[in-house]
């Protein structure tokens, strides 16, 4: 089974696939967590809120936003070519997200040797660029009942770069 945003992402499986048995309780842990800090007043989109202008949490894709960046999106995590992937992640991210990252180098020998890390700093810049403008981003229906119960992976559905 595949959530409906997984639709749009045709490479990975779903949290729930037998191949992902380890998201399987991350993705539980997950729920946990979440719902306390929606209960604590953060806003969690798509999911209903009436929390106002509270801190928003986005669930990304670090994958699909590369591949919206043009950047490696398979292969860095695992393989003979993950480390020649991740640099050229790094090198080509301020770049292709349009946004000016003076501070990336410090966290290049995380990225490097944790596949993780990549994908954390790639969650962080999908954020930014959440806040600058959520218009680039897909968007659930507005009638989704189905996406009240799943919840919504968020990444650009495509990126406006500045003339070189």
């Amino acid at each position: 089974m595949k959530r409906e945003c997984d639709a749009f992402y045709p490479e990975p499986f779903s949290c729930l696939h037998k191949v992902n048995s380890n998201m399987v309780p991350m993705t539980f842990h997950g729920m946990r967590m979440l719902d306390r800090l929606w209960a604590a007043g953060c806003a969690v989109p798509p999911l209903k809120s009436t929390n106002g202008d509270a801190t928003v949490l986005l669930e990304t894709m670090p994958g699909a936003v590369l591949r919206v960046f043009k950047l490696p999106f398979k292969g860095y995590k695992n393989g003979a070519n993950a480390m020649e992937l991740r640099r050229r992640i790094l090198d080509g991210l301020p770049k292709r997200s349009g946004l000016s990252l003076p501070n990336l180098d410090e966290y290049r020998d995380i990225c490097m040797s944790s596949h993780d890390g990549l994908d954390a700093v790639v969650a962080a810049i999908a954020a930014a660029l959440w806040v600058i403008d959520s218009g680039m981003f897909r968007h659930p229906p507005a009638s989704g009942e189905t996406v009240q119960l799943e919840g919504w992976l968020y990444a650009p559905a495509f990126i406006d770069l500045p003339a070189s």
